[in-house]
């Protein structure tokens, strides 16, 4: 029996020619396509901010009891090139407060509604949408600044023009736009707050994107757009370039709180709303995009 277990163990199995170089490669090759993976796969941060990106920027569709935009532009150009542009571009857009059934004062949550961009906020100002809650902060301007800003957050939408945010805080920032929001504030009226909106859109140093008369009609809203070299500063030196420059030029010091890359703008009535035209064009040909 023991010459016979020892003969076993002499026999040599003959593999087939090739096959265990075949066997090597594969086993390499398997290897290298679970590290290939491993590398290319996002990072959770990378897989969230990718998620929210997707769910935030979905058009919203408005409902039949919602007053409807006034300025219904022809369609144009439905360029898949266009639309790239409109979706790098579009910003958080936050609800009003509102009157619980006690009547008593209901914050607005700090979570988004919807994403928009500069040609659809353009039409929304020019609409009458925002006109009742704007004559009506300014019929009661007498009133403390307590009681306006109540107002205000009870009847205005807002806008955070800097960026898309999942909530309403710089920790929160999903994609940055190459917006900068400038608030001058304390004027002596609408008609300064005018001349000032139509000197700053004639200003060829600083493209504007949008620029209006703020809610109280003693201010100036003015959406200009970074050049691009200026992009990848840090938002606070993007911001103070931009402030020093309305100072030393205007004579006026914008509001420093626009240092806060989440800050919110509220959407006022202004028949007069100045927008950049590349921007009209955007939007009609997200329209026609989006009709089609």
């Amino acid at each position: 029996m023991d010459e016979t277990r020892n003969n076993n163990e002499n026999v040599n199995v003959q593999q087939p020619e090739g096959l265990t170089g075949q066997v090597n490669n594969q086993a390499q090759q398997t290897v290298q396509d679970i590290v290939g993976e491993a590398v290319n796969q996002p990072t959770a941060e990378e897989q969230e901010k990718s998620r929210l990106r997707q769910i935030l920027t979905k058009p919203r569709i408005r409902s039949d009891t919602e007053a409807p935009l006034i300025t219904e532009a022809p369609l144009i150009n439905n360029t898949i090139k266009n639309m790239e542009v409109i979706e790098s571009n579009r910003f958080s857009i936050f609800p009003s407060g509102w009157m619980d059934e006690a009547e008593e004062r209901v914050k607005p949550r700090q979570k988004p509604q919807q994403t928009q961009t500069i040609g659809w906020t353009y039409e929304y100002i020019k609409s009458e949408r925002a006109r009742w809650a704007t004559e009506m902060l300014r019929a009661i301007s007498g009133r403390s600044r307590d009681e306006k800003r109540d107002f205000k957050i009870l009847h205005f939408e807002y806008a955070t023009f800097s960026g898309i945010f999942s909530y309403r805080n710089a920790r929160s920032l999903v994609e940055r736009t190459p917006f900068l929001t400038i608030d001058i504030d304390d004027l002596s009226g609408t008609d300064e707050a005018r001349r000032l909106r139509d000197k700053l859109v004639g200003d060829r140093r600083v493209e504007t994107a949008l620029c209006f008369v703020s809610p109280s009609g003693c201010g100036v809203k003015w959406i200009v757009e970074l050049p691009v070299w200026a992009r990848d500063l840090p938002f606070r030196e993007q911001f103070e370039q931009v402030r020093r420059y309305v100072g030393f030029n205007y004579g006026y010091d914008a509001d420093k709180s626009g240092s806060d890359v989440c800050r919110a703008c509220f959407l006022p009535w202004d028949g007069e709303c100045y927008v950049n035209e590349k921007y009209v064009e955007q939007f009609k040909s997200q329209k026609n995009y989006e009709r089609d």
